[in-house]
């Protein structure tokens, strides 16, 4: 296609989408509003119950054109005053369907025709695939928020903002943090509740007529008479049912009338969307539920659709607050920078419980020697985290295809700021063997502790926004100038979103930072595209190191790799109304592997990540076989005082089971797994001490440091007689359990300064001997 063909493409695309936004505007206008929203969420509430199997599939799908229809009635409404509408015509509804489908259609298109010219933006080459992908998915998708969740997050987010709230609306937090629940409860599961309630009257009424021999009428007449309140409910469930009842904020939340005043437009008050020039009124404009997430119909307040209602009442709420009290500001800044610092190890506290974390740390910046800060560090074992916190993401609300270059050049610049924060933080540690790092105290630098950047196996630099901007986070790996720092360690943007629902998935620091790893190996793979961090989480649960799966397509002769509803584990878990009370998916371990991983995660002696992550690294075969190899020594301790195997490749990992109230002999179990090592061709290993006790549990696993000598050495040629008794009993090496090499004496007392008989790793005169 040549460049002319292409614009004339783009322009037909255009003056069509305009065509077909002014067209469903007059359609939406002929009818009347509360009739509209109640006949869409009643029609799609029925046919959600009815949908099963594939056409759950489909009904999902349907979802999306229900969803953009919600937003262009909330649209029309904001930007059109009341007069004109007629009667309900169901023939009307459907129209706009048809109509908003051609519009999404119409759309797509016309990304593809905009993206094609837009290579050599700031994007480089990848100018036409970043604007591509924001092009479409700012008409398709909404984020991946989960309502279930919006209580949890908004106290979060509010908290600090705790006393200016209850000044400006009369409550605070926590109250708007449970309003906020309530109505996207009341969206999400109106109808439902509604049905219910309809069934509990109509029983009611039967029962009545049954047992007092009464006509349907007579039991009306009586409620009208001795039990009104019964005919007041009948006509609540008709208004949620019929009338958009459930988008009724003002009914259905404690919501003072205040604050949602602030959240809502007026009929008419919006002028920009439907305002005259190119791409009026279509999707490309900002819809006016991205700025005020509700309307105001005959004085109540209306949300028509939960997404917009979610995403950008959090901004509307703050950005009103500010003008109700403008000498907040400087406080505010102060308050939302303190939060976004605190949030990943506020969030996350179970995970890095035991961790050492430091909040604003200072050192010389390796260029100037000017004092220089970070948000935030946390050590845990082998892994390193630097997380740098920002609170903007303003631009989001600005459409990309009227201005693509300002849209993104604000949140590339709120990612790449952390990322260059990140990446000086690295240079400061690589240019020394040792480092100091200082707190800030009354003026004073002073050094808090020492890092060594070689004791860190796993280095994550993070970059964490208050709010999620999908799908710039997980595109992020795009940017010229956001790759790998240094070539070795790509950055992951985060939002405080994320980390609610990375909170609840990945429950232990095991978890977690095994996920991290491998998401981390995802954002070194420019090539392989995934809309959010729910789609990697997702990938990540079904498939483990997905990363490796991603590698091996792209090495078949594939140059783009896009994955897609990878996040529907997570979708479906929190689409249950009972999620709260239910596990969510997990990646699916044996049981016998899952405790020894437990107790090497309770114990947290150092090197215990590295073994856990190697662990976690196995599929699903490796994992039944290592599990059932656990069990089979385990249950041999029974006989024998100790028993150790080895398994897997690249490194192996060599494991000692000792029974507890025996002393083990670290020097016959170091050069076992020596031995084991150089007879299976590898140069190291991973070695694990696993204390067993009688009724069958892991008192404790701890990672024993293993070097093993170089070939032609004299340790090395030690070990060969050991390698050579190990290979004349053909003791396979992935699979198969190694055989003491002799009978451990029995039981002795340890001495006072020995490790206690128990396995908890103190010493005998601290621990059972106390």
């Amino acid at each position: 296609m040549s460049e002319e063909e292409r614009k004339q493409s783009e322009e037909r695309s255009r003056i069509e989408m305009e065509r077909l936004s002014s067209h469903l505007k007059d359609l939406i206008l002929q009818l009347p509003p509360r009739e509209l929203l109640g006949y869409i969420w009643s029609t799609t509430a029925v046919a959600g119950m009815l949908a099963d199997g594939d056409a759950r599939a489909h009904h999902r799908a349907e979802l999306n054109t229900v969803q953009f229809v919600l937003e262009y009635v909330h649209a029309v409404l904001a930007s059109f005053p009341p007069g004109g509408e007629g009667g309900f015509k169901e023939e009307t509804v459907a129209e706009i369907f048809e109509v908003a489908e051609k519009i999404r259609t119409t759309t797509m298109s016309f990304c593809l025709f905009r993206a094609i010219g837009a290579d050599g933006g700031m994007f480089g080459e990848r100018t036409g695939l970043m604007l591509q992908s924001v092009l479409s998915n700012w008409v398709l998708m909404r984020g991946n928020r989960y309502g279930g969740l919006e209580e949890e997050f908004y106290r979060f987010v509010l908290e600090p903002h705790d006393q200016i709230l209850r000044e400006a609306y009369g409550i605070g937090a926590s109250e708007v943090a449970a309003g906020i629940q309530a109505a996207v409860n009341s969206l999400a599961g109106g109808h439902a509740n509604a049905a219910d309630r309809m069934e509990a009257l109509m029983e009611a009424a039967a029962k009545a007529e049954v047992e007092q021999g009464l006509t349907q009428k007579q039991v009306l007449e009586q409620w009208q008479c001795n039990q009104p309140e019964k005919l007041e409910a009948a006509k609540d469930v008709f208004l949620d049912m019929f009338q958009g009842g459930n988008c009724n904020l003002s009914r259905h939340t404690d919501l003072p009338a205040a604050l949602l005043e602030d959240l809502a437009f007026e009929r008419g008050s919006h002028h920009d969307f439907f305002a005259a020039g190119p791409l009026s009124g279509t999707p490309f404009r900002t819809l006016p539920a991205r700025m005020r997430p509700l309307v105001k119909l005959k004085g109540e307040f209306f949300a028509a659709d939960h997404a917009f209602f979610r995403d950008s009442s959090y901004r509307a709420l703050l950005w009103n607050l500010l003008q109700r009290r403008p000498d907040y500001q400087k406080e505010f800044e102060t308050r939302q920078k303190d939060m976004g610092e605190l949030a990943f190890q506020s969030v996350l506290a179970k995970q890095l419980d035991g961790a050492t974390v430091y909040r604003e740390i200072w050192y010389r910046h390796p260029d100037t020697g000017h004092w220089v800060e970070n948000d935030l560090l946390v050590r845990i074992d082998d892994a390193l985290l630097l997380v740098e916190a920002k609170s903007g993401a303003a631009a989001t609300v600005a459409s990309p295809a009227t201005d693509f270059d300002r849209h993104s050049r604000s949140i590339h610049d709120l990612i790449v700021k952390a990322y260059d924060q990140c990446r000086r933080f690295l240079q400061y540690l690589a240019s020394a063997d040792e480092v100091p790092i200082f707190k800030r105290e009354s003026g004073r630098y002073v050094e808090v502790d020492r890092i060594r950047l070689a004791d860190f196996r796993l280095v994550l630099p993070i970059g964490l926004t208050v709010e999620s901007f999908s799908p710039y986070a997980s595109l992020a790996k795009l940017f010229p100038d956001g790759g790998p720092i240094f070539g070795r360690h790509p950055f992951l943007s985060l939002s405080i979103d994320d980390l609610f629902v990375l909170r609840r998935f990945l429950p232990t620091a095991g978890e977690l930072l095994h996920y991290l790893e491998v998401r981390q190996a995802v954002a070194g793979i420019p090539e392989a595209i995934l809309f959010d961090e729910m789609d990697h989480l997702g990938a990540y649960l079904t498939k483990n190191r997905f990363d490796w799966t991603l590698r091996a397509q792209l090495n078949e002769n594939t140059q783009l790799i896009y994955w897609d509803g990878q996040s529907e584990p997570v979708d479906n878990y929190f689409a249950d109304g009972e999620f709260a009370e239910k596990l969510p998916p997990m990646q699916d371990y044996p049981e016998e592997g899952k405790q020894l991983l437990d107790a090497l995660g309770a114990t947290k002696e150092n090197g215990w990540l590295s073994v856990a992550s190697h662990i976690r690294n196995f599929g699903e075969e490796s994992r039944n076989s290592f599990s059932d190899m656990l069990a089979q020594v385990r249950t041999s301790l029974s006989q024998q005082v100790s028993r150790y195997f080895q398994i897997g490749d690249d490194p192996p990992l060599f494991v000692w089971l000792q029974r507890t109230g025996y002393v083990p002999d670290m020097n016959m179990l170091r050069a076992k797994a020596r031995a084991a090592a150089i007879m299976a061709g590898h140069s190291c290993t991973l070695t694990v001490l696993a204390y067993v006790t009688p009724s069958g549990t892991y008192s404790r696993v701890a990672p024993v440091p293993v070097d093993i000598p170089a070939k032609g050495t004299r340790e090395y040629d030690a070990l060969q007689g050991e390698v050579s008794r190990m290979n004349a009993r053909k003791y396979s090496m992935p699979s198969e359990a190694l055989e003491r090499e002799r009978e451990i004496p029995g039981a002795r007392m340890p001495g006072a300064n020995d490790p206690c008989w128990c396995g908890s790793g103190k010493k005998y005169k601290n621990c059972h001997r106390a």
